[in-house]
């Protein structure tokens, strides 16, 4: 499996950058490895677009937004020509005009703030497929702390469960989808 061959160190991106839990890149990218639509709300160095370019398949596209100006990185791999950046707000952009829609993977790792966590869940909710799967990064973040917890909450009142692996929150919409909950989660 390509995809196990992933950017970890500093020596394959060209910066000390590195992300702090190997484990969170193997279990996104074990996602990504069955996902030809996937969007991440939150490019920052583009570390994690670029695994996510690896580890997808041939014919994968990769949405990432982020207000910052693209990193250099995205464009330094092979695979990077699946990878389509926007520089704009999550809160404000115009997905629908840009084809995002119906994905198998949704990356929430933008603003941490309570407002902007809840505006990137419902956003993701908007654009994930019927089988999809939504990850949340930094859910255990004091800034966003709260949003989660309410996120949460409606989720499990809904009966969609959460799986929590420490670093990361999943939601598999593929093994419990109940077409209510989303419409909930969407306008709520």
């Amino acid at each position: 499996m390509e995809f196990l061959d992933l950017i970890f160190d500093e020596k394959d991106i060209g910066t000390d950058e590195v992300w702090t839990c190997e484990g969170e890149v193997l279990i996104l990218c074990g996602f990504a490895a069955t996902s030809k639509r996937i969007l991440e709300i939150g490019t920052q160095w583009g570390r994690t677009t670029i695994n996510l370019a690896k580890a997808s398949p041939p014919d994968a596209i990769i949405w990432t937004i982020d207000k910052d100006p693209k990193p250099t990185l995205i464009g330094k791999f092979e695979w990077a020509n699946k990878i389509r950046f926007f520089q704009g707000d999550s809160l404000t952009f115009d997905f629908a005009a840009h084809g995002v829609s119906n994905c198998d993977l949704i990356f929430v790792d933008g603003c941490h703030e309570d407002f902007m966590f809840g505006a990137d869940t419902r956003l993701a909710f908007s654009l994930i497929s019927s089988t999809g799967k939504i990850v949340w990064h930094d859910h255990y973040d004091d800034s966003c702390r709260g949003g989660f917890v309410h996120i949460k909450s409606i989720l499990e009142k809904l009966g969609l469960p959460i799986v929590d692996t420490g670093g990361m929150a999943v939601l598999d919409l593929a093994k419990c989808y109940p077409v209510q909950a989303r419409n909930d989660l969407e306008t709520g």
